[in-house]
């Protein structure tokens, strides 16, 4: 199967915070006008995608998805695909690294409105952790988990799950297909196939001022290196548990 066009965003906001996982909403609107003048929007999520297609995806459902991306996509009839972390619905940041002020989390209610646009919502797990580290059982229970906490609230069944920093294994996909997802999101990969529940995803930063470099295979390396620090937040998260404990 030819990769698709998937593109991970995490947030967009014009707020100034030392991050490169955000956009601004003006670098925003020109990557979405760039990608409707050149292809398709994907219109559903059976495997496979058409690789034709282009599907814009959003990591951790910050509130300026709903407050600066869903106006911009509305303008263009296209609608995201939005990954939440679901025990952190309404909170802030703070699961992962960051310098100044964290971002905030949407909560219920946004989460409510971006359904009601025809977004799609997916699982990011419950806690944020790397499934690679955890137990099966643990594995098992933040995909279970937070799938049911999405289904409870969209009343649909949710199919579509992230990994966060896009860390993953055999276990990890085994287990998502025991729980019932059916597609699975990873991160940026030079393969030219992928699996239903290894999909990869073109990640977009601060500095991608344009996204045509981006549509070639050979960027993905490029990618992989700015990637490569996320799978850091782990220990930052493990320093973080041992210091609770220790104080």
């Amino acid at each position: 199967m030819r990769t698709p066009l998937v593109f991970s965003y995490h947030d967009v906001s014009p707020t100034l915070r030392l991050t490169g996982n955000r956009v601004y909403p003006s670098q925003f609107k020109h990557h979405v006008e760039f990608l409707t003048s050149h292809f398709s929007p994907l219109q559903d999520l059976n495997c496979p995608l058409l690789p034709d297609s282009f599907l814009i995806t959003f990591d951790d459902a910050f509130v300026g998805v709903l407050e600066y991306a869903l106006p911009i996509m509305e303008r263009y009839d296209l609608k995201g695909l939005v990954f939440v972390v679901t025990g952190y619905v309404g909170r802030k940041s703070h699961w992962d690294a960051h310098f100044g002020t964290p971002a905030v989390h949407l909560d219920a209610e946004g989460l409510r409105t971006l359904l009601k646009a025809g977004w799609i919502l997916g699982s990011h797990t419950v806690n944020h952790k790397a499934l690679p580290l955890l137990s099966d059982h643990e594995i098992e229970r933040e995909l279970e988990f937070s799938k049911k906490w999405l289904e409870d609230l969209t009343g649909h069944e949710v199919i579509a799950l992230a990994y966060p920093f896009n860390m993953y294994d055999y276990r990890t996909v085994r287990i998502a297909h025991k729980v019932g997802y059916k597609v699975a999101f990873a991160g940026p990969s030079l393969r030219s196939s992928y699996n239903c529940l290894s999909i990869p995803r073109i990640p977009v930063f601060l500095p991608d001022l344009s996204l045509r470099p981006k549509l070639h295979r050979s960027y993905a390396l490029i990618d992989m290196l700015l990637t490569a620090p996320a799978r850091l937040s782990p220990l930052y998260q493990s320093l973080l548990h041992f210091l609770k404990k220790v104080v």
